[in-house]
């Protein structure tokens, strides 16, 4: 009895331990301190604040998708202007080197999606979804901008204004 008794005791500490460090994350969350993944165009210095890549040619790159998109309104055609140019994009690969790639409309859309470039923090973009059917996984589905968990604003150096990415209506698509 009394080994059951220690069980159910560090069982109790162990989901104790958890809400705690759960707490601690969405403390940081909230204050726009929590270190994520950055898009793109934007890295930490030494310090751990948030600045817009040095390379002026990524800069300016992103620079010219979000205004491609306000002149022509669509990922498809803004995908299109960059091919026809040849303008490549600016992407990490999996050492975190900057390499340039040929623009796609999957690599186009996340630039336009991604809050970051508008300089805000957000945490809670997405949620799982129940599998749709037995032994199957979660699947990761985006939340509508309204149910986000956390929004910071002005957290980054922006690339375009927040009251433009509210407009955006590609950010509505999946």
């Amino acid at each position: 009895m009394l080994l059951g008794l220690k069980g159910s005791i560090s069982e109790l500490e162990l989901h104790t331990i958890r809400s705690r460090l759960t707490a601690g994350l969405l403390a940081k969350a909230e204050r726009g301190e929590l270190a994520v993944m950055l898009p793109i165009g934007l890295m930490r210095d030494p310090s751990g604040v948030v600045v817009k890549d040095p390379d002026m040619a990524v800069q300016g790159r992103l620079g010219l998708v979000f205004q491609l998109f306000l002149q022509l309104r669509s990922v498809a055609k803004v995908m299109r202007a960059l091919n026809e140019r040849d303008l490549e994009l600016p992407r990490r690969d999996r050492y975190g080197d900057l390499c340039w790639t040929r623009a796609t409309l999957a690599a186009v859309a996340a630039i336009l999606k991604n809050p970051a470039y508008a300089g805000a923090f957000v945490y809670g973009r997405t949620r799982f979804r129940p599998p749709k059917r037995e032994g199957a996984l979660p699947q990761k589905a985006p939340r509508p901008m309204e149910e986000w968990r956390i929004v910071v604003k002005d957290r980054y150096p922006a690339y375009i204004d927040w009251p433009i990415y509210e407009k955006n209506p590609i950010r509505h698509q999946r």
